[in-house]
């Protein structure tokens, strides 16, 4: 799961061509319509209460996208663009 705002973030990750797809999570729905075109990317809108609580809404999503389930490990990145991205094992 990438947390991005611009859509950079999701950009980077999808250049690596992942096994497991990617779901690029953002506020706005430019950057989301664009993400579309990035390879092995779901986005998803979010409002801006859920930018602030990444966890949470990563495993929600996660788990309605039917991409996650109880006892499995998702990756939380954010903040490539930025500096020191931040990279967060959460388990389901």
């Amino acid at each position: 799961v990438v947390r991005t705002q611009k859509g950079t973030s999701a950009t980077v990750v999808a250049a690596t061509r992942p096994a497991a797809p990617i779901i690029a999570l953002t506020m706005d729905p430019r950057v989301c319509r664009r993400m579309n075109l990035l390879w092995g990317v779901i986005p998803q809108m979010i409002d801006a209460s859920e930018f602030d609580r990444p966890q949470a809404i990563a495993r929600r999503r996660a788990c309605e996208l039917a991409l996650a389930e109880e006892g499995q490990t998702i990756l939380l990145l954010a903040g490539f663009g930025k500096g020191e991205p931040m990279i967060t094992v959460l388990p389901i």
